[in-house]
């Protein structure tokens, strides 16, 4: 028994020290587009900056990242960026629509597996949870002193009216407005004696300003410049018509 226990415990520091002779060496590659300083690419950039050695080695390690622009980020930087989608999530932003920084537009999304190369253990669980949350369809309180985002699970679709739970304003759930009751949808939409001045306000100057409604969520979304390919801050995409 004890000979085989000291057979395995060989057998696996055998495998440890296989596998870090295995892992591939990082090599230079260029610099950092966000700190601009000379970045070791590695498809481990962690295990490198958080190795013992790591206290006298002065090389910043980093990634490549596979999108289209073959883009390269150091570690530090690309988690802050990463925590920062993180912090914006908490406002109602999708998570989804976190991007390489230095693409344009919506080019290139960021992957799962290129996250956990930069991100901690406890942040990349919040990473994954925040994800699984962004497919989740959600609807946002029309009081405009709320805006809270409701997350509207698969049995409440076929619900008409919902109440916000921070303020509890009733809402109406296919149209996404203030609850009317007694009239439909389409009647409200055109209907001005039904909306209050700063409701109508906003129609008017959204109409004049050509923006637009995002088809999923109805908030209104403004184009400022780029091109006409919109994500929505609940990370539906559309075009701009």
């Amino acid at each position: 028994m004890v000979l085989f226990l000291a057979a395995a415990a060989l057998g696996a520091s055998y495998l440890f020290y296989r596998g870090i002779r295995e892992r591939e060496p990082p090599r230079f590659v260029g610099d950092c587009l966000a700190c601009m300083e000379p970045v070791y690419v590695t498809p481990d950039p962690r295990y490198y900056s958080e190795a013992p050695e790591s206290s006298t080695d002065v090389r910043l390690y980093g990634t490549q990242l596979p999108c289209p622009g073959s883009h390269i980020f150091c570690t530090p930087c690309l988690r802050t960026y990463l925590l920062e989608r993180l912090r914006k999530a908490l406002t109602g932003e999708s998570i989804v629509v976190a991007r390489c920084p230095a693409c344009p537009g919506d080019t290139w999304r960021m992957q799962e597996r290129v996250a956990a190369k930069v991100l901690l253990s406890d942040e990349m669980d919040d990473w994954k949870q925040q994800q699984y949350i962004d497919k989740i369809e959600k609807i946002y309180c029309p009081n405009p002193r709320c805006s809270e985002a409701l997350q509207l699970e698969d049995d409440c679709r076929s619900i008409q009216n919902t109440a916000c739970p921070m303020c509890k304003t009733s809402i109406c759930v296919p149209c996404r407005t203030v609850a009317h009751k007694g009239m439909s949808c389409a009647k409200w939409q055109s209907s001005a004696k039904s909306m209050g001045g700063s409701d109508l306000a906003l129609r008017k100057l959204a109409k004049k300003l050509q923006w637009r409604r995002c088809p999923k969520c109805r908030i209104v979304v403004e184009r400022n410049e780029g091109c006409k390919h919109m994500t929505c801050r609940c990370g539906h995409q559309f075009c701009f018509l």
